[in-house]
């Protein structure tokens, strides 16, 4: 069972990632005290600080800046699913091109390598 005083994660009303955590908590039936960042960068950064023993954050941190450090993956299961959203107003012929680049094979590839699920069809 986790037994820390204190936990890091993103204010959960700005953050869908602190939103998570919330969730998380809730569902283990742990208190610990949070710390909440403005988002799940700033609560990376307290755990790498050592102002936390503990940040939940996303995946994406977890493979990228967390990357040498002990963690656990938190089960899907536990906090309601997270939704990305990407809109494409009327724009120029670059915006058109990132959209279109956003959402190719090579781009999705990454995406998915960084911890990231492809979008539905």
């Amino acid at each position: 069972a986790l037994d820390v005083p204190r936990i890091a994660l993103a204010i959960p009303i700005v953050a869908p990632y602190g939103l998570a955590g919330e969730e998380v908590l809730t569902a283990l039936t742990l208190s610990p005290q949070r710390v909440y960042g403005e988002n799940v960068g700033q609560a990376a950064s307290f755990f790498l600080t050592g102002q936390v023993p503990v940040a939940l954050v996303s995946l994406s941190y977890a493979l990228g800046p967390l990357a040498d450090t002990p963690q656990t993956t938190v089960p899907a299961d536990l906090h309601a699913p997270i939704r990305q959203a990407a809109v494409l107003l009327p724009a120029s012929p670059a915006a058109r091109a990132f959209w279109d680049y956003l959402f190719s094979p090579e781009a999705q590839a990454q995406l998915i390598a960084a911890g990231y699920e492809s979008p539905a069809p």
